[in-house]
């Protein structure tokens, strides 16, 4: 076939535009193919029949056709599609890739493969319009996706992984016309039906099971691995390549270093024998919800970019609001952690009043501490008294900006005076900020609920759902009940994001430092539908009851002392001995894998810290770290 359809084809795409391509008219197509043309009309005809066809494709049966007869030719231009897209699909159901198609482009060639004897000439779609479609929705119809761009020939020994059948039709393979904007790689890899690579080939079923599989072995056998991770600084970096791959590699590739080289460089805060800091749980509706959002990925910068996420994110923190006992007015969304919430707060007080000191207390979290120097203004530690409480009477609110309170303290758990507090913060015109990021979930339990005392009258209040609330990590509630006041601070709109003011209001990026957000909110929903509001009594209510069981041992105990009331479920308790001995003591515990706890400094002594969180601990865990305790405090080479 010597026709030059390069000039008339270009022509023809440059001056017929249509929504989404060209629709090429069949009368005029087919006097490319030579010979007499079969009139429009029953090109038409021909054209409706086979678009008529909606069935989907019998892959197997496809197979079966080919196999028994290879080279036979086809008998219309319908089944020289189906041959060719069947052909491909073939392939990619052995090579575990979906997805890709090539189509017939162009009305008259939809009748040229009946006219056998004459040819047939393909123009086929680029790979990223093919990955759009399904297989089974062969467009017969003929748009030309690349609109007016010049097109050139590739000869057909580089189209040779078509179907038989095609590939050996003489007329059909003297020319083959694509779109010049489709390199060589992309016309190898539309014909060869390979991926660019392994994360787009990445079959989410497949690996998607194996890693779903190795996140339950994972759960169901962390009790067995050493809770504090058995390596040395640098040790896991070095184990790993120091440049990033040419190629692609598979993810099986990726699970495998997961669990040789980078497993062993994991503390495993999922383990119930996890009790440093504020121990937590990663709960399994948290971390399949998790899944779902990545793979959603919406991001939510307006309401409109993600009105999903955000109503949902409104909706979550309404529920928490009510299991907490908060009052109704209050507007809430999600931050990545209660250092970030406490900074909005202290930025939002700092607007409204003008103030220049922050004041907490000496035990307070040290995020008030960054917070304060991020933003040039005075700290001022206020002291406690004899159970590590903020003194309100040594409150100095000289032009303070705000004062946080706090509502389970990191070292003790101690709950600062709040309603004294705010009496105080009332009459001086400063902005109470309550950190609660630790204790607040307890407050779904009414027994507990005496620590949120004045709770109503803050600002501000910030719950980690991270910390206590089975929530993976990254989920800090900040509530506040001057709404106004936050998005005064912190809304700024550019043209290119501008849209209704009713639009405007909902999204939650008005009212904290960050413009993108990602769905937080979906693994907290889970967790709440999944455990409901008894599902976390009953697991926070056994976390104290376990801490309170340790504690009775401690005190019974000789040689062992308690060193803070005890409000939740942290116990603070030290050895006989000196500061260095209890700090040795601490490291040896530790090291042996058994357990994994932390320290404290109260009244100038070192102090160990045991903090009962994990959805799984049980008495038995607990009552392993004491005797791992008590065995390592008589350990013969204990420092002096």
């Amino acid at each position: 076939m010597a026709h030059s359809l390069d000039r008339e084809l270009t022509g023809y795409l440059a001056g017929h535009q249509a929504e989404g391509g060209v629709e090429l008219a069949g009368g005029e197509i087919a006097q490319h193919v030579g010979g007499d043309a079969l009139a429009e009309a029953d090109l038409d005809a021909r054209v409706r029949s086979a678009e008529s066809r909606e069935q989907p494709w019998d892959v197997e049966a496809a197979g079966r056709q080919e196999r028994s007869d290879p080279d036979a030719p086809p008998e219309d231009a319908a089944k020289l599609v189906d041959f060719l897209a069947c052909g491909v699909e073939l392939r990619e159901h052995a090579a575990g890739a979906s997805g890709d198609r090539v189509s017939c482009v162009g009305r008259g060639y939809a009748a040229a493969g009946a006219l056998e004897q004459r040819g047939a000439e393909l123009l086929f779609e680029p790979s990223d319009l093919m990955r759009q479609r399904r297989l089974g929705d062969v467009e017969l119809l003929g748009r030309a996706r690349e609109m007016a761009v010049p097109v050139h020939r590739f000869h057909a020994s580089q189209l040779s992984e078509l179907h038989p059948a095609i590939v050996s039709h003489d007329r059909f393979c003297e020319n083959y016309v694509l779109p010049r904007s489709i390199s060589a790689g992309i016309l190898d890899l539309m014909t060869t039906n390979r991926r660019p690579s392994a994360p787009d080939s990445l079959s989410v079923l497949e690996e998607g099971k194996a890693a779903i599989e190795w996140v339950a072995r994972y759960l169901d056998r962390v009790e067995e691995l050493p809770v504090l991770a058995q390596v040395q600084p640098g040790e896991i970096r070095s184990r790993l390549p120091a440049s990033p791959p040419e190629e692609g590699e598979p993810f099986s590739a990726v699970l495998r270093d997961l669990d040789e080289v980078l497993l062993p460089g994991i503390t495993h805060w999922q383990h119930p024998r996890f009790f440093a800091y504020f121990s937590v749980t990663a709960s399994r509706p948290g971390i399949l919800a998790e899944l779902l959002a990545a793979a959603l990925n919406p991001i939510a910068i307006l309401w409109r970019t993600a009105p999903a996420s955000t109503e949902l994110e409104d909706l979550v923190l309404d529920w928490v609001s009510q299991l907490l006992g908060l009052p109704e007015h209050w507007h809430g969304h999600l931050e990545d952690s209660a250092s970030t919430s406490t900074l909005a707060a202290i930025i939002a007080a700092r607007r409204v009043n003008g103030g220049q000191a922050v004041l907490c207390s000496e035990h307070a979290h040290s995020s008030v501490d960054k917070a304060a120097r991020m933003l040039g203004l005075e700290l001022r530690k206020v002291p406690c008294d004899e159970s590590f409480r903020i003194r309100p009477e040594a409150l100095d609110l000289t032009d303070a900006a705000a004062v946080v309170a706090t509502v389970g303290t990191t070292s003790t758990t101690s709950v600062d005076p709040v309603a004294a507090i705010a009496e105080a913060c009332r009459e001086a015109g400063v902005w109470l900020h309550v950190d609660a990021a630790y204790a607040g979930s307890a407050m779904v339990c009414p027994e507990l609920r005496w620590a949120f005392d004045g709770v109503e009258r803050a600002d501000s209040l910030v719950v980690n759902a991270h910390k206590w609330m089975f929530t993976p990590m990254d989920c800090s509630m900040l509530w506040t009940s001057r709404p106004d006041d936050f998005r005064a601070a912190f809304s700024l709109i550019p043209e290119y994001l501008r849209t209704p003011d009713s639009e405007d209001a909902l999204s939650l990026s008005e009212y904290g430092p960050a413009l993108g957000r990602r769905f937080r909110s979906l693994k907290l929903w889970a967790v709440l539908r999944c455990y409901g509001r008894t599902g976390l009594q009953e697991r926070i209510r056994r976390a104290v009851a376990l801490a309170e069981l340790f504690e009775g041992w401690v005190r019974a105990e000789p040689g062992w002392e308690l060193c803070a009331p005890r409000p939740f479920s942290v116990v603070c308790f030290r050895h006989e001995g000196s500061d260095r001995q209890n700090e040795a003591l601490l490291e040896r515990v530790n090291s042996s894998g058994e357990i994994f706890i932390s320290h404290t400094r109260l009244d100038g002594r070192y102090v160990l810290r045991l903090a009962i969180g994990h959805e799984s601990t049980t008495e038995d865990h607990v009552r392993h770290a004491w005797e791992v305790l008590r065995e390592h405090a008589e350990w013969p080479g204990r420092d002096a």
